[in-house]
This record gives C-alpha cells, structure tokens and sequence, in this order.
C-alpha cells in the first residue's frame, strides 16, 4: 500500500469521527452525561491527531494524480485549498477538546467552558471536512462537476444532425474500392475500423 491508497483510506475517518461526536455530544449536553462528554472529546482529540497524516499523504496523492489524464489542475487545487482550511479548524477543535478533557479532571465548571464551544465548532469543522471530501471526490469523478463523457466515435448524437462537409464528396467507385480493401479484414480491431469507416463512406456518398 503506497501513500496515495494510504490517503484514500485514512481521509474518512475525520468526517466519519466528527458527525459521530456531534451525534454523541449532542446527547450528552441534553442529558447532562459527563462520561460521553468526556469520550466524545477525547474522539475529536484522536480525528485532529489523524488530520496531520491525511494531509501529509494528500500531498503525495497530488503528486501521484497530477499527471493522470483527465485530471484538471484546478479541482486539486481546490480540494488543496480546502483541505488546509479544514486542517486548522480540526486542529483548533483537537485544541479545545484537548483543555476541556484536561479540566474536567480539576474543575468540572471550568471544563464546561469548553466543551460546548467545542461542540460548537465541531459543526464548522464537519462542514470543512464534508466541502473538503467532496471536492476531493470531484477529481476523478468529473461526473460531480457536471461533465459528460464524450460521444464514442463513430455515434451519432440523437438530438444533433450529422455535419456534412461540403467539399468531402466520395463517388461510387471511390466507394467500391473502400469496401472492396475492408473485406478481407477479419480481426475484430480491422473490421470495428472498417465498420466506422464504411459509416462515414455511406454518409459523404
């Protein structure tokens, strides 16, 4: 496993680790449950901890990916760009919940003046990471940002009309010896050529 499947695999867990805790936390608060609070922060501490190497990693996967065909410098610098911002406000969220965890074992008072703006800023970070995750998603699948793919050769689009060009003219012996040199072609790559060939033969005819 290299650096960029690496990335892929490790990328989910701060988006999966975040909404959980804010599911969790969110219990907590309204039920007064000290003891998920406190593993609920010690969740976010641990996904702030794994952001540093999904980052790490995403800059090789960049390298890997740059010079892949069909791959567009600017959905990478995106997902760059929101990658980084989503990397601080992690590391802020790991911050607070850190010093809230600390302070639960010295003054509980105290501690709750973390643990809900933590709480709070859990929901900004869940958006970075989930921005983040789908600009990422966008760099292979170009469906994301609205591109279809192309129409095979030798298809015609059912809601577009064949371009005629007018100086491309093929008279019937032209024609006869284009069908008469196809014949003998029996491979599937040699007759599928043929067979585009002879389209346009019939078209331009």
């Amino acid at each position: 496993m290299d650096l960029t499947h690496l990335h892929l695999l490790l990328n989910h867990f701060p988006i999966i680790g975040t909404i959980i805790g804010i599911a969790l936390m969110a219990y907590a608060l309204f039920r007064k449950q000290h003891a998920i609070q406190n593993a609920v922060l010690a969740i976010w501490v641990a996904m702030a901890i794994i952001t540093i190497p999904v980052m790490k990693t995403g800059e090789e996967a960049e390298e890997t990916v740059e010079n892949i065909a069909g791959i567009t410098e600017a959905s990478i610098h995106a997902h760059e760009e929101a990658a980084e911002l989503a990397l601080w406000l992690m590391i802020t969220l790991g911050i607070v919940s850190l010093a809230g965890l600390l302070l639960k074992n010295k003054d509980a008072n105290k501690a709750s003046l973390f643990t809900k703006p933590a709480f709070v800023l859990s929901l900004v970070v869940f958006a970075a990471m989930a921005r983040t995750g789908y600009l990422g998603g966008q760099i292979r699948h170009t469906e994301l940002q609205g591109i279809t793919s192309a129409i095979p050769a030798g298809e015609i689009h059912p809601h577009r009309k064949p371009l005629h060009h007018p100086k491309m003219t093929i008279n019937k012996k032209q024609k006869g010896c284009i069908e008469t040199s196809c014949s003998p072609f029996k491979s599937n790559f040699h007759s599928k050529t043929c067979h585009k060939t002879l389209q346009l033969v019939h078209r331009y005819s």
